[in-house]
C-alpha cells in the first residue's frame, strides 16, 4: 500500500508532488506545509482539495474500464 501511494505521488510534480509527500508520508497539516513551503494556508488547501479531486477523478475513471 505504501509503495502504490508513492507511486502515485510521483506522478505530481512540484509543489503539489511536495504537498502530497509532505502530507500522506511525513505526516504534517497542512498549516505546516504552508509555513514549510512558504506558502499561504488557501493556496495550500486550496492546491490539496485540487489534487484529491485530481486523484478521485482518474479512480472513478479507472473503477469504470
Amino acid at each position: 500500500a505504501i509503495k502504490s501511494l508513492v507511486m502515485l505521488i510521483d506522478r505530481f510534480k512540484g509543489v503539489d508532488n511536495k504537498i502530497l509527500k509532505m502530507r500522506y508520508i511525513d505526516g504534517m497539516t497542512l498549516k505546516d506545509i504552508s509555513l514549510e513551503l512558504r506558502y499561504s494556508y488557501s493556496y495550500i488547501m486550496s492546491r490539496h482539495t485540487q489534487i484529491i479531486k485530481v486523484i478521485k477523478m482518474t479512480e472513478d475513471v479507472l473503477q469504470k474500464d
